[in-house]
């Protein structure tokens, strides 16, 4: 297992091509609207829809790594790592995982993730074997990090 480390998990390439083809649907659909319309609410709406579609592209360049050390996600509104040593508790619902420590959590969100998903399921399941760390049912999913943040 320490071979592979670390563990490097993206987002799915399909989602980086839904977001692309979002992009460029929607600026067509408002410059079509203006062109047949020229209503400026119809075509600012598809605008709005492109530049949602463009920040899931950005958003989808987040990466998750593990090692033995610790859990880092890399996001482009920042950086959170939660080193294993201060993980007291994980939290999941088999699509949000949760590593809560003292005052301090990281939330990782496993829907569009792609490469690398069963190497992280059998590490993390083997870090949580070896450092016999408590493992809950998600009660509520938090959305942000706390005390995580590197830069």
């Amino acid at each position: 297992m320490e071979e592979m480390l670390p563990i490097r998990v993206t987002i799915h390439r399909l989602m980086k091509a839904f977001s692309i083809f979002g992009v460029i649907e929607f600026l067509l659909f408002a410059w079509l609207s203006w062109q047949n319309t020229h209503t400026f609410y119809i075509a600012l709406l598809f605008l709005l829809f492109a530049l949602f579609c463009g920040y899931t592209f950005i958003a989808s360049r987040s990466t998750i790594e593990l090692d033995l050390e610790s859990v880092v996600v890399t996001a482009p509104y920042g950086r959170y790592k939660i080193r294993w040593d201060d993980v007291r508790l994980i939290e999941t619902n088999g699509v949000t995982i949760v590593f809560r420590g003292d005052d301090k959590r990281l939330v990782i969100v496993m829907t569009f993730v792609g490469q690398g998903r069963r190497e992280m399921y059998k590490f993390l399941n083997s870090q949580i074997e070896q450092r016999q760390i408590e493992v809950k049912p998600l009660s509520s999913i938090p959305l942000t990090h706390k005390n995580t943040r590197v830069r």
